[in-house]
């Protein structure tokens, strides 16, 4: 009733957020929490500030209107935090999914946002509008992406749901990993039911060939690869087990016969298949090429579906993506990016682009031909903001505090973050612009320390 004429803030969880137009109930007054889009939203002078509480609630949708968005960065904690659909691409924050065009990187949909933290989700296949997300309440929902709707929603008795796939085989059937454990849910009926197949150890990574849709491959934590036939419940180990856990898996687009391992130690190998659950075949996928170790280990490894033979892979400990082809073993060039340490990687349709996810939360389009980064995001909170404040001296000056124990400043004419602060102890308290000169911000930390920035020299 107090701040008529004056910029009100909203913070989301892992954003800052208004969703009266769209997301939050019509007619009422935002809240603090259950948010996943991320804005600034100014409130119209009235006549007159004193103005009761109920009118004011009556009136929000007249009186407020959204005025800058600001989104969420990309959560760093899940196995593929990106992913390619189609003529689209997306990664997820801590509470939604992001999709942009891939023509002009336009943010085009905030889809699926939810109240509990995402922990794997998964586009279809076929149907680009058909969106599944796995929250920590294991529950696994439903959305159609287009309407903007929950179609439905599944729950898990028993929790811990990491990865996600559909089978283009069986349009309705979703696997979901849940330890070492592999659950198909029927979308149609909403039945669960567990695989008899389990490789006895967590599994790491789940992919479908793209081609022989019966065909999956399983990676553990203890360096172990399965090869599983989904229609008879065959399986096939790998003959070479691996002294890291295993990061990647990816068969070759182009060819029915060849799969690509990657580790968390470095290690990336190419093995053939030889007809592996064809027929009456009695062959053993054999091991053809062994590629140079990277030092640095390896988060993510790609087929690049545009160039036959090449794959790109990247490391969770520095920002440099490598570019290999299968008839060397080691690799044709190097690009550098900006961004920092990669959390994932995934290669848009029929292109020779790639999107990337960093531990910065930033999300960027790297051209592989062109060796150049073609967009990026600015990057954003990795968690849950729980306060944010405008400087009491700059208009245009936003301060936010976040779980991912940062402390941010954000220019609101450009949408742009120009400092960020790093704490040691992820803040729960509160910001306020600082009642002295010079623009400080104060942060309340979990022991209830207080951490005061200057934004203005850093």
């Amino acid at each position: 009733q107090e701040l008529a004429g004056y910029r009100l803030l909203f913070t989301g969880r892992a954003s800052f957020f208004d969703r009266l137009g769209r997301g939050g109930r019509r007619g009422t007054t935002p809240r603090l929490l259950n948010f996943s889009r991320d804005s600034v939203i100014e409130r119209h002078p009235t006549p007159s500030s004193k103005k009761s509480a109920t009118s004011v609630s009556e009136k929000s949708e007249r009186m407020f209107r959204q005025t800058h968005l600001i989104a969420s960065g990309a959560q760093t904690w899940i196995p593929q935090v990106v992913s390619a659909r189609g003529d689209r691409f997306a990664y997820a924050s801590t509470l939604a999914i992001y999709i942009y065009n891939n023509d002009d990187q336009a943010l085009s949909k905030i889809a699926a946002c939810q109240s509990n933290t995402i922990t794997a989700y998964a586009w279809h296949p076929k149907d680009d509008n058909l969106l599944a997300v796995c929250t920590n309440d294991d529950v696994v929902h439903f959305y159609n992406i287009a309407e903007d709707i929950e179609l439905k929603a599944l729950k898990f008795p028993k929790g811990g749901v990491s990865s996600m796939e559909w089978d283009p085989a069986k349009p309705g059937d979703l696997v979901c990993v849940v330890g070492e454990h592999l659950y198909v849910c029927e979308f149609a009926t909403k039945i669960l039911r567990k695989l008899l197949f389990s490789p006895a150890a967590r599994v790491t990574f789940f992919v479908r060939h793209p081609k022989v849709m019966h065909l999956c491959a399983v990676g553990t934590a203890k360096g172990e690869v399965w090869l599983y036939n989904s229609d008879t419940n065959a399986k096939e180990k790998l003959s070479a087990a691996f002294d890291s856990p295993i990061v990647d898996l990816g068969f070759d687009p182009k060819s029915e016969d060849y799969l690509l391992v990657a580790t968390a130690g470095g290690r990336i190998a190419l093995w053939a298949l030889q007809g592996l659950f064809k027929g009456k075949s009695s062959e053993k996928p054999v091991s053809v090429m062994e590629f140079a170790k990277q030092a640095s280990g390896v988060s993510a490894c790609k087929w690049v579906d545009a160039m036959p033979g090449t794959f790109v892979s990247a490391s969770d400990r520095h920002g440099v993506l490598r570019v290999w082809n299968v008839s060397n073993a080691n690799p044709m060039h190097m690009i550098k990016t900006d961004q920092g340490a990669v959390s994932s990687v995934a290669c848009l349709h029929q292109s020779p682009r790639v999107v990337v996810s960093f531990k910065s939360g930033e999300v960027a389009l790297v051209d592989l031909l062109e060796r150049r980064t073609a967009w990026a995001t600015p990057g954003g909170h990795t968690e849950t903001i729980f306060d944010c404040s405008m400087s009491r001296h700059d208009a245009n000056t936003l301060v936010s505090c976040s779980f991912d124990g940062t402390v941010r400043t954000w220019d609101m004419r450009t949408k742009e973050c120009t400092s960020v602060f790093n704490s040691a102890d992820a803040p729960t308290g509160n910001l306020g612009g600082g009642g002295g000169g010079g623009g400080a911000a104060r942060g309340v930390h979990r022991e209830e320390n207080l951490g005061i920035g200057k934004h203005q020299d850093g």
